[in-house]
């Protein structure tokens, strides 16, 4: 059966392939920040255009996850104010201020474009996209040139550490934090019993494969704990079996993943992440967790000279704990909001979760509920590309929990009505 796709849905693909594969090198002298903001204003910009020329369709989307964006734009903006008079050069946090407020802006613009859309037409458009994601980056660990994408990818994706596979989101961990959502989906798609049983098997170790190739420690971790996770909702009697079947599914496929990783790779061993894990658990630290240690000591001696501003000195090196690093930007205060922020992300992922009535809705609840796990790593709110995409995940959950509202209303309301008729 062929699905028109209306002019919301055309524009919101058009949306997904700039976040995702926008040519962000377009010249080989760019450098990895100007490629980052070259994707960031386009995939706005598009956003904005296409929310005006729905102009007939606008109305203001009263949800809390607007007003969290707005509100932590109002603390950074006046955070870096004051700021300004104690440090000569806060660009930086300018620039992380400035770019909440384009989130806003792009929350609300496709939660506009989203507003008609039917959810056919949302599985469509969101499969076309991650489904290419994976294709590249399967071609990238089956050898082909970085070349041939180098428009997309800047970051080389097999290095002296082996495997490093970030896919069009240059960093490994991004790319890990969308495989999340797409392993739990298919897992919980297993349930159904179709003809597509082993095409979700094979795909799923497709993904387990590309996952054990990020080599990052952080997505593989929150990946087993996401599977925990739901293990637990399906442990039941009468789910018994099943929850036993996906857990044998799961263990086997991520050693499967592990193993078969380095036939694609000609050999080459997943060293990294396999001597992490090991050193982790004889209790000492691998160069990674070390490097990071040092970022938070060198970050809480700025941030002890000044606990409500953060610090006031620059640091070379970027802090890739999204909790410090918002400590060190803007203070107590913006640690606080950002706090908050993260908990009401936690939340709208744990009542989609919980609540969803399709495995999309609920393998996007799961995703969201270990963003502030993802955030001990890396700041995955404004990570390169993968920003746009939670605020995607977002924006669609809050469409769905709003339609199930209406439509409990709407029962509710029936049931009302049906009653006063049978008295009368």
């Amino acid at each position: 059966m062929v699905i028109r796709l209306s002019k919301n849905s055309m524009a919101f693909s058009i949306i997904l392939i700039s976040i995702f594969f926008f040519p962000a090198y377009l010249s080989s002298s760019a450098s990895f920040s100007s490629g980052q903001l070259l994707v960031f204003f386009a995939s706005v910009s598009l956003s904005i255009l296409f929310a005006l020329a729905s102009y007939p369709n606008l109305k203001f989307i009263e949800n809390s996850m607007v007003y969290m964006y707005f509100g932590l734009v109002c603390i950074f903006l006046t955070i870096t104010f004051v700021k300004s008079f104690f440090i000569s050069d806060s660009l930086g946090a300018m620039f992380t201020s400035v770019r909440y407020l384009y989130y806003l802006i792009f929350l609300s613009c496709i939660l506009i474009l989203i507003n008609k859309m039917s959810f056919t037409e949302i599985k469509k458009c969101l499969s076309f996209v991650l489904y290419l994601e994976v294709l590249i980056s399967l071609l990238l660990v089956m050898g082909i040139p970085l070349e041939y994408f180098k428009v997309f990818i800047k970051k080389e994706q097999v290095n002296f550490l082996g495997p490093r596979i970030g896919g069009t989101f240059e960093y490994s961990y991004s790319l890990g934090y969308v495989f999340l959502g797409m392993i739990s989906y298919h897992l919980m798609q297993l349930r159904i019993k179709n003809r597509f049983f082993i095409l979700r098997l094979g795909i799923l170790l497709l993904l387990f494969t590309l996952l054990a190739m990020t080599q990052s420690k952080t997505a593989i971790v929150c990946v087993v704990m996401a599977m925990c996770v739901l293990y637990l909702r399906h442990i039941s009697l009468s789910k018994f079996f099943y929850s036993l079947a996906l857990i044998g599914v799961t263990v086997f496929l991520l050693y499967l993943g592990m193993d078969s990783s380095t036939v694609f790779l000609n050999n080459i061993k997943l060293d990294h992440v396999i001597n992490g894990f090991e050193i982790l658990t004889s209790g000492e630290l691998d160069s990674s967790a070390t490097y990071r240690l040092y970022q938070l000591e060198v970050a809480f001696e700025q941030i002890l000279s000044s606990l409500f501003l953060g610090g006031l000195n620059d640091i070379s090196f970027n802090i890739e704990n999204a909790y410090v690093y918002y400590f060190y930007e803007f203070g107590l205060i913006g640690l606080i909001a950002y706090l908050l922020f993260l908990l009401n992300i936690f939340r709208l992922g744990l009542i989609s979760y919980s609540k969803g009535s399709t495995n999309l809705e609920c393998s996007f609840g799961l995703t969201l509920m270990f963003t502030p796990v993802f955030a001990v790593s890396f700041s995955p709110t404004d990570a390169h590309r993968l920003a746009l995409c939670i605020i995607v995940m977002l924006a669609l959950i809050i469409k769905f929990q709003q339609e199930s509202n209406t439509e409990t209303k709407n029962k509710l309301i029936s049931l009302i009505s049906f009653k006063n008729r049978r008295i009368s």
